[in-house]
């Protein structure tokens, strides 16, 4: 999905046109394509609709006092979009955006906003081999996972050394949560997820750190491996 900002001839786009939609949200303008789903959608596409499908369930049920509180605290969530234009979420946004990270990590919905608390950025993520076991390894350079964060560690299937456009086919296989050791094996996490790699085919990888109590995310970090 393609984002505009528009110049002095145009300043706003709505609706349709030709095979796209022009459109805006609080992030800014976008233009996507008009299509339908031609396969059935993946297990982590259900789960992830699932997921969101929670989160607007459990919006609904808020009291008043709840929600207000939501939207009063959406100034100190200030948000950048991909032209690093400064936006900021509504209160609904917001209790979404917190809550399905903190789903994805495996922790309980926050019925009230949390303090806008960044967590520790990761430094130097790479995967590696790990000899001691004849699998693959993710590491950070500061050696342990910080005690208030969690990683969400994602992986691409193999893919042949020649794909660049590689993000669009990442999804979680594990996450590691504070204080774990680095560097830490991922390899039984990525069979389990696509089976045993061919050799000389290529895993992307990308790591995000969350901090666990707000649910608020950092600058993700890539990487690759070619499987030996």
């Amino acid at each position: 999905m393609a984002k505009v900002k528009f110049g002095s001839l145009l300043t706003n786009m709505s609706g349709k046109l030709g095979g796209q939609v022009y459109s805006h949200n609080a992030a800014g303008a976008y233009l996507r394509n008009i299509g339908t789903i031609a396969v059935a959608p993946s297990a982590s596409m259900i789960a992830s609709q699932n997921a969101f499908a929670s989160v607007v369930a459990a919006w609904k049920t808020l009291s008043d006092v709840q929600r207000d509180a939501w939207n009063a605290a959406v100034c100190n969530f200030v948000k950048l979009n991909v032209f690093s234009d400064t936006y900021t979420p509504n209160g609904f946004n917001l209790f979404c955006s917190i809550n399905r990270t903190r789903l994805n990590i495996n922790q309980v919905l926050l019925l009230f906003p949390p303090a806008p608390v960044m967590p520790a950025q990761v430094q130097g993520f790479a995967v590696y081999d790990f000899f001691s076991s004849g699998g693959f390894a993710a590491v950070e350079a500061s050696g342990i996972v910080d005690p208030a964060s969690t990683l969400i560690i994602e992986a691409t299937p193999p893919i042949s050394p020649t794909v660049n456009n590689y993000k669009v086919l990442l999804t979680k296989i594990t996450v590691l949560y504070g204080s774990s050791p680095m560097p830490t094996e991922i390899a039984p996490a990525y069979i389990a997820k696509y089976g045993t790699p061919t050799p000389t085919m290529r895993g992307g990888f990308k790591c995000t750190p969350v901090h666990t109590a707000s649910g608020t995310k950092g600058q993700s970090s890539y990487s690759n491996y070619l499987f030996p």
